[in-house]
């Protein structure tokens, strides 16, 4: 085997490749290759042939076939080796898609796993603490989309992973009347992974329902900010606060919907998740490490 040199060694090989035109040397004796020469000697070649692989307009890879002595290489040489290349190449772009969708398809089967034993639980409260099957019905139906629009966003993206100013925006958009002013959102780009998504969006769904019930979204006028932080120290802290809607009294019993807001996402991230009924409006504190919101799992 041929011992291991760093690339860096070979700035006027390099330069070359860069364009992406395979490179055929006589001799490293070359004066052009003079800043080349020792890198190519202590690999024991004298005379070589290298075959750039370019993606995405920047070099990838390199074949390299060497002679330890000076040869003139030729035309049918430089074709061979240039057509072993692009096979080469090919191999290898089909192998990477290959592993690459093999990890895509490990990655959703593991996340649609976890999303039905989510639904799973989420269906068994909504059926248990509902006063009836139509009321169950609804809920369960409108947690269902907000989780789907969570859906969306994650696999609209390369990653797995979503704007957290997305995630949010999605969860309220079926709870917007279309009045001027209802929501305003606020905050810095930050990504987020797919289990503090699905649980960011259940949490946003269950606020803006009882906002829509009891709160601020129950009366024209009244309004939501949502605004988040990324701190110095790596803490996102996030916050709910309804405006201009009815006096707010703190409830007499907590059902399933009050424990998904004060628990799921703290859960899923690693937090902590506060609610206040303070007399002007509910507010609900989030504050969870960053890491927790971009875990994949």
């Amino acid at each position: 085997p041929l011992p291991p040199c760093p690339l860096a060694a070979f700035p006027e090989t390099l330069a070359r490749l860069a364009s992406g035109l395979p490179q055929a040397i006589r001799d490293i004796a070359e004066p052009a290759l003079a800043d080349d020469a020792a890198a190519y000697a202590g690999m024991g070649a004298q005379a070589a042939v290298n075959v750039p692989l370019i993606r995405l307009g920047r070099l990838a890879g390199v074949l390299f076939v060497h002679d330890r002595g000076p040869r003139d290489w030729a035309a049918g040489e430089i074709t061979f080796v240039r057509e072993v290349a692009e096979r080469l190449w090919g191999t290898l772009g089909r192998i990477q898609a290959e592993d690459q969708q093999t990890l895509r398809n490990r990655e959703l089967s593991h996340r649609l796993k976890n999303t039905l034993a989510m639904v799973q639980a989420i269906a068994s409260q909504t059926l248990r603490n509902a006063p009836d099957f139509e009321t169950a019905k609804e809920a369960l139906a409108a947690r269902l989309i907000a989780l789907g629009k969570a859906h969306d966003i994650l696999l609209t993206g390369a990653r797995e992973s979503a704007g957290i100013g997305a995630v949010i925006a999605g969860a309220l958009a079926i709870h917007d009347d279309g009045q001027a002013g209802r929501f305003a959102l606020d905050g810095p780009a930050i990504e987020v992974g797919p289990k503090a998504a699905l649980s960011l969006a259940l949490m946003m769904h269950e606020l803006a329902t009882n906002a829509v019930k009891y709160g601020a979204l129950s009366v024209p006028g009244g309004r939501v900010a949502v605004t988040w932080s990324l701190e110095a120290d790596a803490m996102v802290r996030m916050l709910w606060t309804e405006r201009g809607g009815p006096k707010v009294a703190a409830p007499t019993r907590k059902g399933f919907g009050s424990r998904l807001i004060e628990r799921g996402l703290a859960g899923a991230v690693g937090g902590s998740v506060g609610l206040a009924y303070e007399p002007e409006g509910v507010v609900c504190r989030v504050e969870a490490p960053l890491s927790g919101f971009e875990a994949a799992e």
